[in-house]
């Protein structure tokens, strides 16, 4: 609305402006015609003209104020002008004098000078040395006429009315091409801030499906803590020539490759427990640069381009091998008849600008993971759904689906953002950016011997809502010689505390549970029982328990699915601990 009054109040200005303009050359003019000495032009011919010229001005007068916007407009009116006025200085004998030359000088200063008041003053000079050449070609000065003293005013009045035309012309013009600018940033910022909800709405999806993976993998691994028991106690029990032993053998490794399968879902729900420190990427990268070379192949030309400095980041070692062996196998199976695979660092700096086309960034140092390859590329609708846990466009049976989602949860578990770019038949580029952190020593820990475990006769409280692994965990703690109290919930884990008189040296507990959870049930029990000692398991891991604040950080958990040893292990560390 602003703009259109402003409009309005402008359009309003140029009617009067151009009226004056043109009354001060009727009248010149006019005045031109009536005094001139040619007899050629008759008596009649000169009303005709100062007619046209008063018709021309009513024209002003009455034109709507909108078409002075329109350049086509002043450029029709700035010609019709120019040729009444050439034509009248011609009818009036004055063609082959100065003045038509100055006319014309005057019309090539306006196209050619930047501004109305340089052209103005131009003019100003113009007309000075007219005049003197006026002066001169006469003689004297007493023998200048009336007709000779107005061609400097003419001048002067048709250099300002060139000058305005063309000045409004070119305000015009900017006007325009600054209107153009500005629609071009809008759409610009339009299509950025498309871009950015497509990227939080992409987000978004991936963090509740990093949710319901999470879940999947807890439930998972209470099933399979119960199927890698029971397998590995069968296998202790059967003789290895038995014929019953190598089926066994099968279910304990499908167990243990499940349980895998089930760890790069708690990677991609960013719940995978992990031992960050300051990490080279230059040495992650040339470290495995031989291993990578065997799995690519013969026919794909590994390159690496290192930065110059080095550039650490907070993350896992172990993981972020996972991260390049990822990629650089996705990479291959892109490349079936060969390429090239490049793998680069980079330490960048990002501005202020970079996060409004990479949502998810702050400014900032970082370390930049580059892997580009040379493969098949992917469509609109593949790159929009790759990194979702089990999507692939691999063929049945040659791929699980989690390569990417493993290592679009292991980035964003490392406060990093990933971002793919593909088209098909144009390779794949895919960049990790990992704040930069300052390099650290870190003490080499000695190898701790291996520990011997230990049977005893302690007691421990089983409080365990799953029946399966409470079953599996009390037959693997009384095979060992303790002794196990068994409870499905908290309150009834408090009861059977209560009723028993004897000794209870460890609760082993389930973190959540119905009624009770875990670790309200270690509370209540440990100010009954000072010296009871207290070990946690569950599904979810030890990072998540912290971050929902279900367990403090300085206690340690029991991941499942795990093995009888494992369980025997952290029991006897449980009970030998210090209060």
């Amino acid at each position: 609305m602003e703009s259109q009054e402003r409009r309005d109040a402008v359009d309003v200005t140029k009617t009067p402006q151009f009226l004056l303009l043109q009354s001060l050359i009727t009248i010149v003019l006019s005045y031109q015609i009536l005094f001139s000495l040619d007899p050629s032009l008759s008596f009649e011919g000169r009303e005709l003209i100062i007619l046209g010229l008063v018709l021309v001005l009513a024209l002003i007068w009455k034109c709507p104020p909108r078409l002075w916007d329109q350049t086509w407009f002043v450029a029709l009116f700035v010609s019709g002008d120019t040729a009444i006025t050439s034509a009248i200085i011609y009818l009036t004998g004055n063609a082959r004098t100065e003045l038509f030359l100055t006319y014309f000088v005057i019309i090539l200063l306006a196209a050619s000078t930047a501004n109305l008041n340089q052209h103005i003053g131009l003019s100003v000079i113009l007309c000075v040395v007219y005049g003197i050449i006026l002066y001169l070609g006469v003689g004297q000065v007493g023998s200048m006429t009336e007709g000779h003293f107005l061609q400097i005013p003419v001048l002067l009045i048709m250099a300002i009315f060139y000058g305005a035309c063309v000045d409004m012309v070119r305000g015009e013009r900017k006007e325009k091409t600054a209107l153009q600018e500005t629609i071009a940033a809008l759409k610009r910022a339009e299509q950025a801030l498309r871009e950015s909800e497509e990227q939080l709405r992409q987000s978004q999806k991936m963090e509740a499906v990093g949710r319901l993976a999470g879940g999947i993998a807890h439930d998972f691994n209470n099933m399979l803590t119960v199927i890698q028991g029971y397998s590995q106690l069968l296998l202790g029990s059967l003789g290895p020539q038995t014929p019953a032993h190598g089926q066994v053998k099968e279910i304990h490794m499908a167990a243990q490759r499940a349980a895998a399968l089930t760890q790069q879902l708690l990677t991609f729900s960013r719940k995978q427990p992990r031992k960050p420190r300051a990490l080279d990427l230059n040495a992650v990268v040339a470290g495995m640069k031989a291993m990578l070379q065997r799995l690519l192949g013969e026919d794909i030309r590994l390159v690496t381009s290192l930065a110059s400095v080095p550039g650490h980041v907070w993350a896992d070692p172990n993981q972020f091998e996972h991260v390049i062996m990822n990629l650089a196998i996705n990479a291959r199976d892109a490349m079936p008849r060969g390429g090239t695979l490049t793998v680069a660092t980079e330490n960048v700096e990002l501005d202020g600008s970079f996060p409004q086309t990479h949502p998810g960034t702050r400014p900032g140092s970082y370390v930049l993971l580059a892997v580009d390859d040379t493969g098949v590329g992917m469509n609109a609708d593949a790159l929009a759904h790759c990194f979702e846990p089990f999507f692939t466009t691999k063929p049945k049976g040659h791929g699980t689906g989690l390569g990417l989602a493993t290592v679009y949860g292991i980035v964003k578990q490392s406060d990093g953002e990933i971002y793919i770019a593909s088209e098909p038949g144009q390779g794949t580029k895919v960049r990790v950016y990992l704040p930069r952190v300052e390099a650290r020593s870190m003490a080499i820990v000695p190898a701790l011997p291996p520990v011997v475990l230990h049977c005893g006769a302690e007691t421990v409280l089983l409080a365990e809502d799953e029946l399966g692994v409470r079953n599996l965990v009390r037959e693997v703690l009384e095979q060992a010689g303790h002794t196990v109290l068994e409870a499905a919930s908290g309150p009834a884990a408090l009861q059977t505390a209560k009723g028993y008189a004897g000794a209870i040296q460890l609760l082993l507990t389930d973190v959540v549970m119905p009624e009770m959870s875990g670790p309200e049930l270690a509370s209540k029990l440990t100010t009954a029982r000072p010296d009871l000692k207290v070990l946690y398991m569950s599904g979810y891991t030890e990072e998540t328990m912290v971050q929902h604040g279900m367990l403090s950080g300085e206690i340690t958990l029991l991941q499942k699915p795990f093995s009888k040893d494992d369980l025997l292990r952290r029991v006897r560390d449980a009970m030998d601990s210090s209060p």
